[in-house]
């Protein structure tokens, strides 16, 4: 492999892999991983950017990039954050670094994307950490309707730390029913 993208992209290929460890916390035994929860949350934050007006392309960049550090540092759950935080957001930004340099000319932009996720400041940055939120929160309910008593706690938590209005709007949608309820009248009788 002559060309340096190859190995970013092999390095992605870690994320289908890596399982989300706050999970583990909650007692599931085969969680998601973090490429699944990426996903969900790059299609999220692309529709509601476009719902709410504002940089769709940005914020899907965001939210299909957010995880990629944790392919070197790993998935860090809130207990972690609690003890290592500040080491773990300057080992991210490290990463991020070294990462952009296989990126050839999107490399900079990597780093400006991901600076502007982390800072959280601009509108796209908002919705992007909102949504990356309120996907896990769709996860704890899917999680919870299987059984998982344990991630109640995490719906009561997520939904505190919400902050856009259309995120909020979902969240109380979510407690409301069953996350098995979207196929409800697509079966042919």
């Amino acid at each position: 492999m002559g060309s340096f993208l190859p190995k970013i992209f092999l390095e992605a290929g870690q994320l289908k892999r890596l399982k989300r460890s706050g999970w583990l916390l909650a007692g599931i035994k085969d969680p998601e991983t973090v490429a699944e929860h990426s996903h969900r949350a790059a299609l999220m934050g692309f529709l509601l950017a476009e719902k709410m007006g504002l940089d769709a392309e940005k914020v899907l960049k965001m939210l299909v990039f957010h995880d990629l550090a944790e392919t070197r540092i790993g998935d860090g759950h809130r207990v972690y954050d609690r003890y290592m935080g500040e080491a773990r957001k300057k080992g991210e930004r490290e990463v991020i670094r070294d990462q952009s340099e296989l990126m050839g000319e999107f490399g900079k932009k990597y780093v400006d994307l991901m600076t502007e996720f982390n800072e959280g400041e601009s509108a796209e940055a908002v919705l992007a950490r909102d949504v990356d939120k309120l996907e896990c929160a769709i996860q704890a309910k899917e999680y919870l309707d299987i059984g998982y008593s344990r991630c109640e706690d995490w719906l009561n938590n997520i939904g505190k730390r919400l902050k856009t209005k259309e995120c909020k709007e979902i969240f109380g949608e979510l407690q409301k029913g069953n996350s098995y309820s979207w196929w409800n009248g697509l079966k042919k009788l």
